[in-house]
C-alpha cells in the first residue's frame, strides 16, 4: 500500500523525503539531514542560474505571511468584512444569503472563491433581463467583493523590507552578465511587494510603463534597456548598467488605472478601480485583453528561445490552464530548459516506483523523479530564497576594485 510522505526534495537520483532517500538504489538508501538536501538543490542552482533566461514566476504564495492573502483567506474576509451593518444601501445581508440567492453551495471555510465570483458572473449575465431577481443588488456584491480583494492587495511588506525574501532574492539573482538578456520576474500577484523591494536596493525595473511621468503602458518599453555611455560617445561602447531587471504582471496591479483612454501606472493610494484580473472563470478570455496579452507573450516568447532556460515557480499553485500549457509546450519541445518547482507541501503517496495520484502536482513529481530537466523543492518561499546561491558573476567594478585593494595590501605588507 502506498504511504503519504512529505518530501523535501525530489530530483532524479536524488530524491528525499523527511524520512529518508526514496532512490530505487539501494546503495542510496541512506538519510539526510535537512541541510545535506539543501546542499544538493544548491549544487544543482548553480549551475541552472547560469542559463541564458532566468525567469521567476511567482504566486499567492510569495505575499503570504509579508501583508498578503491567501484565497481560503481572503473568503473569511469577504464573510466578515461584507455585512449589511457597513452596507446599509445593499438588500443582500451577507455572503451565507449571497451564495443561496444566485445557487451557489455555501461553505463557512472555503478556497472557492473564484468558482463563487465565476457562478455570479455567469449568473448575471443569464438573468440580466430576468423581473425574478434584482440583478443590480448581485452586481454590487460581486463588485464589493473585487472590491475587498482590492483593497487586501495595496499592503506595503510588514517588518523591514530589507529582510524580506522578495528584497534578498533580487540581491541574488539580479546580476548576471552583460552578455546574458536581464533577469526576468513574472508575478501573478496584484501587490507592490517586488517594486517596493526594489525601490529600497536602489534596484532600476523595466515593467512596460514610460520612463517619464505620468507612466503610461507601452510593450515596447520592455524591449528598451538601460545603458550608461562614455563620454566620448564616438568609440561607440555600451556599459550596461547594472542591477536591472524585468517585472511582469499578467494579472495586473492595484497601481494600474485606465485614465483618459491609457493605461496608467498610479501611487496605489490614488487608484479607485484598478486593472486587475480578478479570480474567475474569465480570467483566460481576459489574459488575450491588453495589457494581460502582452504580458502573457512575453512569458511564452522567453520559454521558446532556443537559449539555455531556467524556470522558477514559487507561491503558485499550478492552476492556470493558459499559464501551464505554456510551461508544458516548452518542456516538451525544449532540452534546455530547467526547472525548479517550490511548495512547502510536497506530500504524496509512493509506491516505490512513482507518486500516485491524478493532479498536477503529482504529475510534475513524477517527471522530477524521471526527467534531469525538473526539480521540485520543499521549502517556504523564504526559506529557499535564503539557500539560493549568489550568482556567481563578478562586475566589471568589483574586479577592478579587488585589483586595487590587492595592489594597496602589498605596498601596505612592502612598506
Amino acid at each position: 500500500m502506498p504511504t503519504k510522505q512529505k518530501f523535501l526534495l525530489i530530483a532524479k537520483g536524488d530524491s528525499y523525503s523527511e524520512s529518508g532517500n526514496i532512490s530505487s538504489n539501494p546503495q542510496k538508501e541512506v538519510k539526510k539531514d535537512k541541510d545535506s538536501i539543501r546542499e544538493i538543490y544548491q549544487n544543482k542552482l548553480k549551475k541552472w542560474l547560469n542559463a541564458d533566461n532566468l525567469i521567476f514566476l511567482s504566486g499567492a504564495g510569495t505575499s503570504k505571511d509579508y501583508g498578503g492573502k491567501l484565497v481560503t483567506e481572503l473568503w473569511d474576509d469577504v464573510r466578515s468584512d461584507i455585512i449589511i451593518e457597513k452596507i446599509p444601501n445593499l438588500q443582500i445581508p451577507n455572503l451565507q444569503e449571497f451564495c443561496k440567492t444566485i445557487g451557489f453551495a455555501y461553505e463557512e471555510k472555503s478556497s472557492k472563491l473564484e468558482d463563487l465570483l465565476s457562478f455570479a458572473e455567469k449568473f448575471i449575465f443569464i438573468h440580466k433581463d430576468s423581473l425574478t431577481f434584482n440583478i443590480a443588488n448581485i452586481e454590487d456584491y460581486k463588485d464589493k467583493i473585487e472590491r475587498l480583494i482590492h483593497e487586501k492587495c495595496k499592503f506595503t511588506i510588514t517588518g523591514d523590507i530589507v529582510d524580506s525574501p522578495h528584497y534578498q532574492l533580487l540581491k541574488k539573482l539580479i546580476r548576471r552578465p552583460s552578455n546574458k538578456p536581464r533577469f526576468k520576474i513574472f508575478t501573478l500577484n496584484y501587490d507592490t511587494a517586488f517594486e517596493d523591494a526594489a525601490q529600497a536596493g536602489g534596484y532600476v525595473l523595466i515593467d512596460g510603463f514610460s520612463f517619464a511621468q505620468p507612466r503610461v503602458f507601452n510593450g515596447r518599453f520592455f524591449d528598451y534597456d538601460v545603458v550608461q555611455r562614455d563620454n566620448n560617445r564616438n568609440s561607440g561602447t555600451e556599459n550596461y548598467v547594472e542591477n536591472v531587471f524585468h517585472l511582469y504582471k499578467p494579472h495586473g496591479s492595484v497601481t494600474w488605472e485606465y485614465d483618459k483612454g491609457s493605461l496608467i501606472q498610479k501611487d496605489k493610494a490614488a487608484v479607485e478601480r484598478p486593472l486587475m484580473i480578478y479570480p474567475n472563470s474569465t480570467k483566460y478570455e481576459s489574459s488575450y485583453k491588453e495589457p494581460f496579452f502582452e504580458m502573457m507573450s512575453r512569458f511564452q516568447q522567453v520559454l521558446r528561445k532556443p537559449e539555455s532556460t531556467t524556470l522558477i515557480i514559487i507561491g503558485f499553485g499550478l492552476g492556470d490552464n493558459h499559464i501551464m500549457a505554456m510551461v508544458n509546450e516548452a518542456l516538451r519541445q525544449k532540452n534546455n530548459l530547467h526547472i525548479v518547482i517550490v511548495n512547502p507541501y510536497l506530500e504524496y503517496d509512493y509506491n516505490g516506483d512513482k507518486f500516485e495520484g491524478d493532479d498536477i502536482w503529482a504529475k510534475y513529481a513524477n517527471i522530477a523523479l524521471n526527467s534531469p530537466h525538473v526539480m521540485l523543492v520543499g521549502e517556504y518561499f523564504k526559506d529557499f530564497v535564503k539557500h539560493i546561491p549568489y550568482a556567481d558573476v563578478k562586475t566589471e567594478n568589483e574586479i577592478i576594485g579587488e585589483q586595487i585593494r590587492s595592489i594597496l595590501t602589498e605596498g601596505k605588507s612592502n612598506g
